[in-house]
């Protein structure tokens, strides 16, 4: 082989690399601009970045075998190692199939208000993006927090987004010779009088304890 050759495969070697790198990112801008109007983004945060990383996993395989390389002995090899790395890396699996299983089961999606208690505190905010390894949440406070998915697989997860309404229970201390069925009356009235109060189901007002 003489140097024209080499530098002719070195080139072709870089152009698959660069369109593979290219491609990838712009499949997944491609797919998230679908997901614009959908009801369920996260599917599409996934799969545009699952997508990313297969495209630029493929132009590699291509780049190296326009160089010479074996591709068979290549693949044989990534599946003699994806064994260990599985093994190694059983945490970023865990992510993996914890970001397939929150897409098939749904308990929350992209726009959710959600909170999970972690190991050692409670994360809690809106779902902006389910990915591959981990799950975005934007606070109240406008911060991002990026979340393991296997943490949300494995952690109770409260959605609070879920339903249309939330129940809010208040106890009011009263004296002991109040009349509890006018201070019931009392409290009803003045709770269904707020404005985002709903009126079915309507306020309820009980005695819980002396």
């Amino acid at each position: 082989m003489n140097w024209m050759t080499l530098l002719v495969r070195i080139g072709i070697f870089l152009i698959i690399l660069l369109i593979g790198f290219l491609l990838g990112p712009a499949t997944r801008n491609v797919i998230e601009k679908m997901a614009r109007n959908a009801q369920d983004k996260g599917v599409y945060t996934f799969m545009g970045s699952m997508a990313s990383n297969s495209i630029k996993l493929i132009a590699f395989i291509i780049a190296l075998s326009s160089i010479g390389v074996d591709t068979t002995v290549l693949v044989g090899a990534f599946s003699a190692l994806g064994v260990g790395l599985s093994l190694a890396l059983k945490n970023n699996m865990a992510n993996v199939a914890g970001g397939m299983q929150i897409l098939l089961t749904r308990p929350f999606k992209v726009g959710d208000y959600i909170s999970v208690a972690g190991t050692q505190q409670m994360y809690e905010g809106t779902c902006t993006a389910i990915e591959i390894m981990y799950t975005s949440l934007v606070t109240y406070d406008n911060t991002m927090i990026i979340v393991p998915n296997s943490t949300l697989i494995e952690n109770v997860v409260t959605n609070y987004s879920d339903k249309p309404y939330r129940r809010m229970a208040i106890t009011i201390p009263v004296a002991l010779q109040t009349d509890t069925a006018l201070a019931c009356r009392e409290f009803a009235a003045a709770a269904s009088a707020v404005p985002n109060v709903l009126t079915a189901p309507a306020v309820s007002c009980i005695l819980n304890g002396y």
